[in-house]
């Protein structure tokens, strides 16, 4: 064999082509994503760990992940291995680099709701932080989902 790839395969492969995009193109799987790999290296390295923590969360977010879903594996995997708590937090998403992207979080996304005035406002940039992920976002504004679903119907945000 002269290690030559046959034209007529080549050109009847090259009739579809199939592109898989980047994580950093696809920022709402990131989260989900995460907690896949979390929940399989909690069970495969036998640690207790629960989830992440707001902060860690917005790391994840927050890095452009060049590696794409294999550093994010590697990343989760290494953080369940060395995690002193069972929330992996900033430290233990540790990252070599400064992020190329950084999601803005504005102060009131990670503040509870309080009042009124600002709870409209507050319930869109918690949405917008996470993606559009409710679940994420109830925790993040700290009430419970059930609570946030209430919320958004009330200002009628889908």
């Amino acid at each position: 064999m002269e290690g030559r790839f046959r034209e007529d395969l080549y050109h009847r492969l090259n009739e579809f082509e199939i592109r898989q995009p980047s994580l950093a193109e696809c920022p709402e799987d990131i989260i989900p994503l995460a907690e896949f790999f979390r929940k399989r290296f909690s069970k495969e390295l036998k640690r207790d760990t629960t989830g992440f923590s707001d902060a860690g969360m917005y790391r994840l977010r927050s890095y452009s992940w060049p590696g794409n879903v294999r550093e994010l594996q590697n990343r989760i995997k290494r953080a369940v291995l060395l995690a002193e708590g069972s929330l992996l937090d900033f430290a233990d998403l540790e990252m070599k680099k400064q992020p190329d992207k950084v999601a803005l979080v504005p102060a009131l996304v990670i503040s509870p709701l309080k009042d009124e005035e600002n709870e409209k406002e507050t319930i869109i940039n918690a949405l917008k932080a996470c993606n559009g992920h409710r679940e994420q976002a109830a925790r993040l504004l700290k009430i419970n989902p059930s609570t946030l679903y209430r919320k958004m119907n009330k200002y009628r945000l889908k």
